[in-house]
């Protein structure tokens, strides 16, 4: 296993419908909020707001930290901050569904669900899905 602490920063944004923007890598059966790697000297809300930029090619305001999870996987140890946030201006109302070519060159597909959607989906992380979180995501969407 690689020594390096993999650092991700994430952003659950809402829309101006309450709708939650998730993002899926082809190949992949699960969604996750859009973000990715922090850049050295780079604070965790600027690497998530930078990442759902590249991610969503949407603006989002990043609100309070939701999460933090750590991941020991394929050999990789990897710390997951996940934000609150919502759509900024006049993107508050997103897509519905889009997809694009990602940084690897692989499709990654957009989409936004309802609250009731994520309870369906196979989402990552789980927490996402309870009720518990779902009530965080919508109290700070309806703010």
């Amino acid at each position: 296993m690689s020594e390096a602490v993999e650092i991700i920063a994430r952003v659950v944004a809402a829309d101006a419908a309450g709708r939650v923007l998730l993002t899926q890598r082809a190949g992949r059966d699960y969604w996750v909020p859009p973000g990715g790697h922090a850049h050295p000297g780079e604070s965790l809300p600027q690497a998530a707001r930078r990442e759902f930029a590249e991610e969503a090619h949407l603006d989002v305001e990043v609100g309070p930290l939701l999460y933090v999870w750590e991941l020991f996987w394929q050999g990789r140890h990897r710390v997951e901050c996940g934000f609150l946030g919502t759509l900024a201006g006049a993107e508050a109302h997103a897509p519905a569904t889009a997809e694009d070519l990602g940084p690897a060159g692989g499709m990654r597909h957009r989409r936004c669900f309802s609250l009731d959607q994520l309870r369906t989906l196979p989402v990552f992380p789980a927490a996402l899905a309870t009720p518990g979180f779902q009530a965080l995501i919508d109290g700070f969407a309806r703010e």
